[in-house]
């Protein structure tokens, strides 16, 4: 796991962001608290299923880097093999999605870790800046 990941995950894990474990990130996903999931890549495939349909009902983002359970669990500062880790704060989970795309700050699209069903965004009259000279 990067260093950056990893201190991103230990952040909201003191500031009280993160929720561990698959039950408790579901009641989180549906609770409308989360705002990314991070799914461990050697989590079950029930597990990964599960997870991942609740993210794509309530459109929160969801990410399978490669991270094992293990690393998962050491991240948030847990011994214990942790497959599902939800992020419930905007800016934090802002950090930890820069950390998850490698320094590209750039959000993706909600449920897809891969940006492929990127929603558009609508511009409102005199949401441009003015240009300078």
């Amino acid at each position: 796991m990067n260093s950056r990941l990893e201190f991103a995950l230990g952040l909201a894990k003191k500031a009280g962001a993160v929720r561990c474990g698959t039950e408790s990130v579901r009641e989180e996903i549906r609770s409308s608290k989360s705002k990314l999931v991070i799914l461990a890549e050697d989590a079950s495939a029930n597990t990964k299923k599960r997870v991942a349909d609740c993210c794509a009902h309530y459109g929160v983002r969801l990410y399978t880097p490669p991270i094992t359970s293990e690393a998962l669990g050491h991240a948030v500062g847990s011994r214990a093999l942790i497959a599902a880790v939800s992020v419930a704060r905007h800016h934090i989970a802002v950090l930890v999605e820069g950390a998850l795309n490698g320094g590209n700050d750039q959000p993706r699209a909600a449920g897809t870790p891969d940006g492929s069903a990127a929603k558009t965004e609508e511009k409102t009259e005199g949401s441009e800046l003015p240009e300078e000279s």
